[in-house]
């Protein structure tokens, strides 16, 4: 148990296909252990596939071109509208407060590797479009500070 056996399950969780992880979330929201722990897992890791989906998408790579990065507020939209998600969002806004809903994919942004840049904007991973990761020269452009405390003063602003 503890937190190295949580990120463990996190990581595997994540290396599951798409597919899989949202069948699994229409079954488990079926059970009567809808939303124990290991159902919020199971989403934490959803979350981070929506958003990396999101980051990949011809959509939003024409926001990062021009603005260096994308706001929260867009990739929540995106997600929304995304055939693939939005009945993963439709179950979660069932269940959750859209506070909660959205804060848990800010969450998953920062896990999933995006850099903030800027005010309120993300840039994606610059390694998720070809399943290769590969180790890049220039990475003076991550943030030295690391501090993300600021999350919720954006609440408002991003409708």
């Amino acid at each position: 148990g503890g937190k190295v056996g949580q990120a463990k399950v996190i990581a595997d969780l994540e290396a599951l296909p798409t597919a899989a992880l949202l069948q699994r979330c229409r079954e488990a929201v079926a059970s009567d252990d809808a939303w124990g722990r290991p159902h919020q897992l199971l989403n934490s890791a959803v979350a981070v596939h929506a958003v990396l989906a999101a980051g990949r998408s011809a959509e939003l790579r024409t926001v990062v071109a021009q603005h260096g990065g994308v706001t929260r507020g867009e990739v929540l939209n995106w997600i929304r509208n995304s055939s693939v998600f939005s009945g993963w969002v439709d179950l979660m806004l069932g269940k959750l407060e859209t506070k909660s809903y959205e804060k848990n994919i800010s969450t998953a942004i920062a896990r999933a590797g995006y850099t903030k840049n800027g005010h309120h904007r993300w840039a994606p991973p610059a390694d998720m479009g070809n399943g290769e990761v590969e180790e890049e020269e220039e990475e003076e452009g991550e943030g030295e500070d690391g501090s993300d405390d600021d999350d919720d003063d954006d609440d408002d602003d991003d409708d």
